[in-house]
C-alpha cells in the first residue's frame, strides 16, 4: 500500500473523496458564491456551476481538488470569458456536509466554507460539451 493511500485512510480523506464520486451536490455559501451546483462524475472530473443575480453563470471545472478551467457565460448562454487559471487559484475539498474553498482567485481570507444542502446520484460524464449544455439549462431556469 502506498504512503499516500495510507495517509488517506488515516485522515479519512479517502472516504470523503469516494463519497463525492458520481454525485450532483447542491450547496450554499460562502456569500459571494450564493447557491450553486457541483457535479462529480465517476472519473472524479468536477464542474461547479455558480449562477449570479445578473443571470450570468460562472463555471469552474477540473479534478477533485482544483479548477483547471474557468468559463463565464452571459445571460443568453454565450461564453464571454474562458481561462485556464493557475493551480493555486481555485481549490476545494468536497465533504458530505461542507465544501471548503481556497485559492488566489478568491477574495480576502485564506479559506471559505460552503454547506451541502442536498446530494443525489449523477451518472453522466463531464466534458466540454456536457458543461456547455448544462450551463444553458441553468441559465434558462434563472
Amino acid at each position: 500500500m502506498s504512503l499516500l493511500r495510507i495517509l488517506g485512510k488515516l485522515t479519512g480523506i479517502e472516504n470523503k473523496v469516494k463519497w463525492s464520486q458520481s454525485k450532483k451536490i447542491e450547496a450554499i455559501g460562502p456569500d459571494f458564491f450564493g447557491q450553486y451546483f457541483i457535479y462529480v462524475d465517476t472519473d472524479f472530473n468536477v464542474a461547479i456551476f455558480l449562477p449570479k443575480s445578473d443571470r450570468t453563470l460562472h463555471v469552474l471545472s477540473g479534478d477533485i481538488f482544483k479548477a483547471d478551467r474557468w468559463i463565464k457565460y452571459d445571460n443568453k448562454g454565450n461564453i464571454i470569458k474562458e481561462d485556464n487559471p493557475p493551480e493555486e487559484a481555485f481549490q476545494w475539498k468536497i465533504n458530505p456536509k461542507n465544501i471548503w474553498f481556497r485559492g488566489t482567485g478568491l477574495p480576502g481570507k485564506p479559506g471559505y466554507k460552503g454547506k451541502v444542502i442536498s446530494s443525489e446520484n449523477f451518472d453522466e460524464k463531464i466534458n466540454s460539451q456536457w458543461i456547455h449544455s448544462r450551463a444553458k439549462e441553468i441559465i434558462s431556469g434563472l
